[in-house]
């Protein structure tokens, strides 16, 4: 079966079309210089004195500018009919074999350890507060929790913060290891329990006993980073997961949360 572009061959051949002759437009070959091609993107090369949560949001700042970058590289696939929407969709997914996006899940995941690790080291030092001694020094702090106790129950509710405050404050350490075993469960039983209650020992340890102090300072900190990184991490995969490329350029940015040192434990 003869083809236009047979025919055109034939008439060359024959000389009826000169060598720089070409087919009409309706009747050109289609031609390969554009095509989707799978994300190569590489990992950010991150500063000797950067810490765990500035490696973090560099990565995944990093990452989402090459989601960018890429979506548009690739807007003629849009009025190419060799790529359907799902065989578009399907290479913008090719994002998360990119070394930029493995190096954000790293970078992410060592936030996620430093905030553990330190959580642990607090928990560490509040549990060596709590000090097991013989019989005779358990006689003796039963005896002091029971006129602790008798002063806490005698205390008006409104002032009972306070006088755990000041217990916690004066005890001596064996006093101290005694509160630290007890109060809990004390607070618990007068509806003294929750996040808020927690937090008011720990302040009032904090000041006792000022390496615990320290320690839940930074694991604050180091949790606080850790929600950041979880947040712009979960933030770029969503935005990988439904960024196309558009006809007008116009993309909406990855909502990432700034980087800010107050909530980074590493931060000097």
């Amino acid at each position: 079966m003869s083809t236009p572009y047979g025919e055109i061959a034939a008439a060359r051949h024959s000389g009826h079309l000169g060598p720089n002759s070409h087919p009409p437009s309706s009747q050109r070959r289609p031609t390969d210089e554009y095509s989707l091609q799978p994300a190569q993107a590489r990992a950010v090369l991150h500063a000797d004195d950067t810490t765990p949560a500035q490696r973090a949001h560099n990565a995944a700042q990093h990452c989402a500018n090459h989601v960018v970058a890429y979506a548009k590289q690739h807007e003629k696939a849009i009025h190419d009919p060799r790529y359907s929407n799902a065989g578009i969709a399907d290479h913008m997914q090719s994002l998360y074999e990119t070394d930029a996006y493995r190096d954000a899940r790293a970078t992410t995941a060592a936030v996620v350890r430093n905030a553990e690790n330190a959580e642990i080291v607090a928990r560490g030092i509040r549990d060596a507060l709590v000090q097991p001694g013989d019989a005779a020094s358990e006689m003796r702090a039963q005896r002091a929790w029971d006129r602790a106790q008798r002063k806490l129950d005698a205390t008006p509710e409104t002032q009972r913060i306070n006088a755990i405050n000041a217990l916690i404050e004066n005890a001596s350490d064996g006093e101290l290891s005694m509160l630290v075993e007890e109060l809990p469960d004390y607070m618990e039983q007068h509806n003294m329990a929750g996040d808020d209650a927690t937090a008011m020992l720990d302040d009032a340890l904090g000041r006792r006993v000022p390496s615990y102090g320290v320690a839940r300072r930074v694991a604050a900190k180091a949790a606080q980073s850790a929600i950041i990184a979880r947040h712009d991490l979960r933030a770029l995969e969503q935005f990988i997961g439904r960024v196309r490329p558009a006809a007008d350029s116009q993309y909406h940015p990855v909502p990432l949360v700034r980087y800010d040192a107050q909530f980074d434990p590493d931060a000097r």
